[in-house]
């Protein structure tokens, strides 16, 4: 239920890096109040192994970042499923950031700026993204962009939607796992998690669930033909009116049969009821956290 998370964090660098980190460095030019140039001198350590980053200047760390899952697990397309895990994924992270840096604040519980909150469906991707495609989310008044079938962007300022094919990013092909992510920057994140102050320390599965629940509640997924045969597809033609070059769909597909084939055809279609899949989000997320179905990227499919 949550992934990447970025925090507020205070420490002076240790002298001494440990065995598995790399370091980055950067420099730029800022200007002072008498516009006199001062060169700012950035740092970030990597934790290579998890790729858990922590950064600030030459001489203090002031944030950390981190894919929780990924910290714990060794991949995020494993979910974490309880309190336990998450207590002990954040505990991890502050070993990692305080393994290079001296904490400078004891007892600091320190602050979230950024907080992901994900899941992950056995619903065939195309078919998440096709029903949310043509849809607008209320809290997100920024573009929608779509990336050739593979995903689905909700660009907000404070929150950002993504709908993708999570096999297909874990391993190259595509599959079956549709997953849903949500990022929270700023006043979002302090709104949804219903949080003045959105401690790093006391981050709750159960509310993290809630605000990524009452997220998607609000969508208004529009509902897909569904058409398992060529019997269905003609069917939806028919009751849709679509047409081929001005032709109906029918009539273009009759073309060269046999009058008998043509007739079979239509009394098939004449049977058939019109079948179509939507997302319903409130079966999808339950009321209770306890009976919510996890899936992780490597979930086998139901069929």
């Amino acid at each position: 239920m949550v992934d990447t998370v970025r925090v507020e964090y205070l420490g002076k660098w240790r002298a001494n890096r440990p065995p598995g980190w790399s370091v980055r460095e950067s420099r730029r030019t800022a200007f002072g109040e008498q516009g006199t140039p001062v060169e700012r001198r950035g740092m970030m350590m990597i934790h290579e192994e998890t790729g858990f980053r922590i950064g600030g200047n030459g001489e203090y760390a002031d944030f950390l970042e981190v894919s929780l899952p990924r910290l714990l697990f060794g991949n995020n397309g494993i979910m974490i499923r309880t309190q336990e895990q998450l207590d002990d994924a954040v505990r991890k992270a502050i070993g990692l950031a305080e393994a290079v840096s001296e904490p400078m604040l004891d007892g600091l519980n320190p602050r979230c700026t950024r907080l992901d909150l994900v899941a992950q469906y056995l619903v065939e991707p195309s078919d998440m993204m096709l029903a949310h495609r043509e849809t607008n989310h209320p809290r997100i008044r920024g573009r929608k962009s779509h990336y050739f079938g593979e995903s689905l962007h909700f660009v907000g300022k404070e929150r950002h939607c993504r709908i993708y094919d999570k096999v297909k990013e874990m391993q190259g092909k595509p599959g079956h796992v549709t997953r849903v992510e949500w990022q929270l920057r700023g006043n979002a994140l302090r709104h949804d998690i219903r949080r003045d102050f959105v401690a790093f320390l006391n981050l709750n599965i159960e509310d993290c669930y809630d605000a990524y629940r009452r997220l998607c509640l609000e969508f208004e997924p529009k509902s897909l033909p569904a058409c398992s045969d060529l019997y269905d597809l003609l069917a939806n033609g028919v009751r849709n009116g679509d047409t081929l070059g001005g032709v109906p769909v029918l009539d273009a597909w009759s073309r060269g049969k046999h009058p008998k084939t043509i007739r079979r055809v239509r009394r098939e279609i004449a049977k058939r009821r019109a079948k179509v899949f939507k997302v319903d989000w409130r079966k999808l997320l339950p009321d209770d956290f306890g009976v919510f179905v996890v899936v992780d990227y490597h979930t086998p499919a139901p069929f």
